[in-house]
């Protein structure tokens, strides 16, 4: 029998037993898996560790009580924050839920002059989305979703750290991009949604150290711009 893993926000650290809370959490366990009481259950926090337990029903609350935790073995050396202009909602889903499975480490929705739509919030649905990824997932690194920003206050908060922005006249090549990266553990990526990024965005990101980089026209549609730059740089 396959044991379910599940990820919750609590770090659970050394905890004996930890009370789930979490409505979502709670309805996936009880209505979706089905799990019931003395059931198996897996636990991930995010900290690099699996928590394996087993259901216990006190007083109609859901507990699950520790019984050993293991270290996750595949760690992923670089940090990704990845920030990308709304696409379509669609294709905004799929992209998240791809990124949140090869190991980026944060997921930023933009708004630019170029946007269609635009929240202020992540929904509920992509938050699902991304615990539903970090399970299948077997990497120790949680991916997390950011709250919805501008470009101006994105490109404030990654102020000379590390930026790359992707344009399809960028000045650095793809090959370039993978070597100056090759070395650096905190790197910010920038990618614009469908029309890209206008010239006022571009010379902004440049006055804050922004690196441009060259994507074929080809392959430039921002998600799969987004999934070769992240795996050029995860998978060395």
């Amino acid at each position: 029998m396959e044991i379910r893993k599940i990820s919750i926000s609590k770090n659970i650290q050394n905890q004996n037993e930890v009370l789930i809370q979490e409505m979502p959490i709670l309805h996936r366990i009880k209505n979706v898996l089905r799990l019931k009481d003395n059931d198996p259950i897996i636990l991930i926090d995010g900290s690099g560790y699996e928590y394996l337990g087993q259901i216990k029903i006190k007083e109609g609350n859901l507990y699950v009580e520790i019984k050993r935790k293991r270290k996750i073995k595949n760690l992923i050396s670089k940090n990704i924050n990845l920030y990308i202009g709304f696409l379509k909602k669609k294709v905004l889903e799929e992209l998240i839920e791809k990124l949140a499975q090869i190991g980026v480490k944060k997921i930023t929705p933009i708004k630019t002059e170029r946007t269609n739509w635009f929240c202020n919030e992540i929904p509920e649905r992509w938050q699902k989305i991304v615990r539903k990824a970090n399970e299948v997932s077997t990497w120790q690194n949680f991916t997390e979703l950011g709250k919805p920003l501008t470009f101006i206050e994105a490109i404030s908060i990654a102020k000379n750290q590390n930026i790359f922005l992707l344009d399809p006249s960028g000045e650095i090549t793809l090959r370039k991009f993978k070597k100056l990266t090759k070395k650096i553990k905190n790197i910010n990526i920038f990618i614009g949604p469908e029309g890209g990024f206008s010239e006022k965005e571009i010379k902004l990101a440049k006055q804050n150290s922004a690196k441009t980089v060259k994507i074929p026209k080809n392959y430039f549609r921002s998600e799969i711009a987004a999934l070769i730059c992240s795996i050029v740089i995860l998978y060395d």
